[in-house]
């Protein structure tokens, strides 16, 4: 949400230009955003104007173009890139004028894994609708970003034989990742706490996840669990983490 936040006060402070002096403002604010590789799984941003109608924006991702995270960037990303262009007001703008937005997010083998283009169409659909995340002003809930997360639930991971199925908040203090997993997986993770342990410091052994992790925690999140369930979903094993696993 960062990106989202400094695009819109930098864009307040754009007065009214020419045409191609405003595309030239909002091509060289992206380029201007700076990532850091330990935040998420994005790497950098690159706009620039490719005709006198049209920019396009890359998003550049450290995941392949196939498994389970480009599944739900394919899911989110659209959605996503909806809710950050339409939220600003030059970008609305330019579209209105003609201009169109492509956005393509690329994979770390230079793989296209999705892609949108914003024009007048998506803004005349995009005018009824309701900026889930960002019309009323409010910080980011945790409700609304599992919400966001879910709209690319559920993956499957083929190479492991689970699923994972979403992002449950049990209350406003408490939240769950829930995977569903062979009954053998599960029994062998409830069997052996070792096991349990190993893959809780494996997950927290990724830097993205554990930033991700403590995102939550700042938003309010007490306590996260890894849900495993058997497919049936009559058995679990949960694996519980708090700020204080994340920090040390």
């Amino acid at each position: 949400m960062k990106i989202q936040h400094i695009i819109i006060l930098s864009l307040l402070l754009i007065a009214c230009a020419s045409k191609e002096s405003r595309i030239n403002k909002l091509v060289n604010l992206y380029n201007s955003v700076s990532l850091d590789a330990n935040d998420s799984y994005m790497k950098s941003i690159k706009a620039q104007k490719t005709s006198e109608d049209e920019i396009t924006i890359t998003i550049f991702v450290d995941v392949p173009s196939e498994g389970t995270t480009s599944q739900m960037y394919t899911s989110i990303f659209p959605d996503l890139m909806e809710q950050m262009v339409f939220s600003i007001g030059l970008s609305k703008q330019l579209v209105r004028e003609g201009v169109k937005l492509k956005c393509s997010l690329l994979a770390d083998d230079n793989n296209i894994i999705v892609e949108k283009t914003f024009d007048q169409i998506s803004l005349q659909e995009n005018g009824n609708k309701k900026n889930e995340l960002f019309d009323d002003g409010s910080d980011i809930d945790l409700y609304k970003m599992a919400e966001l997360i879910n709209k690319g639930l559920p993956v499957t991971d083929s190479i492991n034989d689970m699923t994972i199925l979403k992002l449950d908040m049990l209350n406003k203090t408490e939240a769950q990742f829930i995977y569903l997993v062979t009954d053998e997986m599960l029994d062998l993770i409830m069997i052996d706490e070792s096991i349990a342990e190993f893959m809780k410091t494996e997950y927290l052994s990724n830097p993205k996840q554990k930033k991700a992790l403590l995102e939550f925690f700042n938003l309010g999140l007490e306590k996260f669990y890894l849900t495993y369930m058997n497919k049936e979903q009559t058995r679990n094993k949960k694996i519980e983490f708090t700020k204080s696993d994340v920090l040390k």
